[in-house]
């Protein structure tokens, strides 16, 4: 059986910003909600993404010299990439509970979660809230 352990570390919006793995290191960098950047240790670029407008709708990326292209469903997912010359470079399947590191501008955490964390920031309304409600 294989051992594979990996780290990672998310600054204080939930997003990550470090990632440490056998196979080396990854340190992500994000404009805002967009990651825009992911550099090796030595501080060297390995990805640089392009967003739209929009958060966690990414457009391209560039690694190892090659661009790809993102392409979504209806709900956002994205589902694929391709190349330059508009074929298929990489597909993406996951089923309604898990969505794979790659096919999200993120991390590896399903979308239930980060909108009940989102959400549950606030869950009352002032401080007595709780004495009022009783």
């Amino acid at each position: 059986m294989v051992s594979r352990s990996e780290s990672f570390k998310y600054d204080p919006f939930g997003r990550r910003i470090y990632k440490s793995s056998s196979s080396g290191t990854s340190i992500y960098a994000y404009d805002f909600d967009n990651l825009i950047e992911e550099t090796n240790s030595s501080g060297s670029a390995v990805a640089r993404y392009a967003q739209t407008d929009n958060t966690d709708e990414p457009m391209a990326m560039l690694r190892s010299g090659t661009t790809s292209y993102y392409h979504a469903d209806g709900l956002g997912s994205v589902t694929s990439l391709s190349n330059t010359a508009g074929a298929l470079a990489q597909t993406y399947t996951f089923d309604r509970s898990y969505i794979p590191y790659r096919a999200s501008a993120r991390s590896a955490r399903p979308r239930s979660k980060w909108w009940v964390r989102r959400i549950s920031r606030y869950p009352n309304l002032s401080p007595m809230h709780s004495l009022w409600s009783a």
